[in-house]
């Protein structure tokens, strides 16, 4: 097993969850409590290609509302992408792994309205060393393209790097490109995490 030089941690389910009400929050901009599933199913489908910086999430947004005769303004749509919870104890083990000489780097789909507020108000280019979001790199996740763009951003070999994600699917492509990678989700625990840093050599304190 090579030495690992750089973490990659995936955002949502590793390194933050959504706010409590996110949910609620997003099925009430339906209105129609008995569509809300075909609703959520049009919003993500139109955010798809703003992951990977092919459209602007604001207009894509506002297509749906208007599409699904919504009241709620886009400035309070778009308000709910930004309900997030950043975990303290996650971002105190990328300051120690960073501290003792390893790269952390965010390694995330998002797409540019989400990914400028995680990157302005949450402060995350003092927390991690690079910022891989998707949108910028121009492929996003499980794809191949997202991890060679990622390492070559990182100058390293594959299998110097570490990527811990909450899908099975993201992680098994990510061993696949030749990476060291782990299923994780923050329910799990601290002590989870440590565990999978320990069975790669990493110790940390």
């Amino acid at each position: 097993m090579a030495a690992i030089r750089a973490i990659l941690l995936d955002a949502d389910g590793v390194v933050q969850l959504p706010g409590p009400t996110w949910r609620a929050s997003l099925e009430a901009l339906c209105g129609d409590t008995n569509r809300t599933e075909d609703f959520l199913a049009d919003i993500f489908a139109a955010e798809k290609p703003c992951l990977t910086g092919g459209a602007d999430f604001e207009p894509a947004l506002a297509a749906v509302l208007r599409q699904w005769r919504s009241n709620v303004s886009i400035v309070d749509a778009l308000r709910i992408w930004t309900q997030i919870e950043p975990s303290p104890d996650i971002l105190d083990l990328a300051r120690s792994l960073r501290s003792s000489g390893i790269a952390v780097a965010l390694a995330t789909n998002q797409q540019a309205y989400r990914a400028q507020f995680m990157t302005r108000e949450l402060g995350y280019t003092e927390h991690f060393d690079h910022l891989l979001y998707s949108c910028e790199l121009g492929h996003s996740k499980p794809s191949s393209e997202y991890f060679s763009s990622a390492l070559e951003r990182l100058m390293i070999e594959p299998a110097q790097a570490l990527f811990i994600d909450d899908h099975e699917t993201n992680v098994s492509a990510a061993r696949n490109c030749g990476l060291q990678a782990e299923v994780y989700h923050l329910s799990e625990g601290l002590g989870r995490m440590h565990e999978i840093l320990n069975r790669h050599g990493l110790r940390v304190a």
